[in-house]
């Protein structure tokens, strides 16, 4: 992975995109995973917050993104919850949707029941490194066990939330 850190790259990207974009994205990349001590709740409890650089991707890359992330969050035994407020996406609003500014709760629930209000105030948040997991999310399902495991993986916890299971419904009749 490179950072923005590395001069000779810093000079490419300015020479590149004089307007900083390129070198914007690149500081994204960079972030990693880290330990924060945000408040004095859940004190036997490891957050661990999906982040996703500026602007993200489309839904279903979103989505991916998201599985990878629940899939090593559950692996290190945290709670994952799914932060699209903080970390904007092209789908973030100015006004509320469905109550939320969080553009992940637009369509699915936080695939645990904490609000990013009680996560912020745990004692033990984790911020997710803003990458993909390649090796968590493969591009094809070939076996029944793979299929089985990411269908049980993402209908516990990338449920969709009311109004969107609301709209599927009415769209099927």
């Amino acid at each position: 992975m490179w950072c923005y850190r590395n001069k000779k790259l810093k000079k490419i990207i300015k020479a590149v995109m004089p307007y900083g974009l390129i070198l914007y994205m690149a500081k994204s990349r960079c972030r990693k995973e880290e330990l924060k001590r945000c408040g004095i709740l859940y004190p036997e409890d490891t957050f661990y917050v999906i982040r996703r650089p500026e602007p993200g991707a489309g839904l279903f890359s979103n989505f991916r993104w998201v599985l990878g992330h629940i899939l090593y969050a559950l692996e290190k035994n945290y709670i994952p919850v799914v932060d699209m407020q903080n970390y904007k996406t092209y789908y973030n609003e100015f006004e509320p949707i469905n109550g939320s500014k969080n553009a992940w709760e637009y369509y699915f629930e936080q695939p645990e029941p904490y609000t990013l209000e009680q996560v912020y105030k745990g004692k033990n948040v984790v911020l997710g490194e803003m990458a993909y997991l390649y090796d968590r999310v493969p591009s094809f399902l070939e076996t029944e066990e793979q299929i089985a495991r990411f269908n049980g993986v993402i209908s516990q916890y990338m449920r969709f939330n009311e109004t969107t299971r609301q709209a599927v419904n009415d769209a099927k009749s």
